[in-house]
């Protein structure tokens, strides 16, 4: 086995390749492994956390591939609306083999969001109103690889977002 750290924009990640892909899957698997704070201030990239996946895949294939080189592969839904926040690329994972089974860990740096009210309510998203001082924020991830094969959904913890 070896490891290696390859970093994107806002993707770092730590792999394990192993010689067998008999130890893994062939589809994808996530886990959530923790988040750096559970609260962020309401705006447009204005905070951050950074949360922290593991994964695995039998065939190694969940990185860009010749096939489909700007392919983003991994989906972040807000759940508060149930509408995609954000996709990923994952940076190309070095493998020795096309039968090479990978594990490790992701960090995502994920950007702030604006705070969201019930429509009945009629406050424009991102004002700040004595009425909700904060949202409950949860993201979702999923990760699809080369061969199509979507990943189980893993959600973050519970975040506080400041309305204020």
């Amino acid at each position: 086995m070896f490891q290696n750290l390859l970093y994107t924009f806002l993707i770092a990640i730590s792999i394990s390749a192993c010689n067998q892909s008999s130890d893994f899957s062939d589809v994808p698997e996530l886990t959530f492994i923790s988040m750096t704070k559970d609260s962020l201030n309401q705006g447009i990239n204005s905070d951050t956390l950074f949360v922290t996946l593991g994964f695995t895949d039998g065939d190694g294939d969940i990185s860009i591939s010749k096939n489909n080189p700007d392919k983003l592969n991994l989906e972040v839904i807000d759940l508060r609306t149930g509408n995609v926040s954000d996709n990923f690329l994952i940076p190309e994972i070095p493998v020795s083999g096309a039968a090479n089974g990978v594990s490790g860990e992701m960090t995502i740096k994920m950007l702030n969001t604006c705070c969201i009210f019930p429509e009945m309510d009629s406050i424009p998203p991102c004002s700040v109103t004595p009425l909700y001082p904060d949202n409950q924020l949860v993201w979702q991830y999923t990760l699809t690889d080369d061969a199509g094969n979507v990943s189980n959904s893993v959600t973050t913890k519970p975040i506080s977002l400041k309305c204020r």
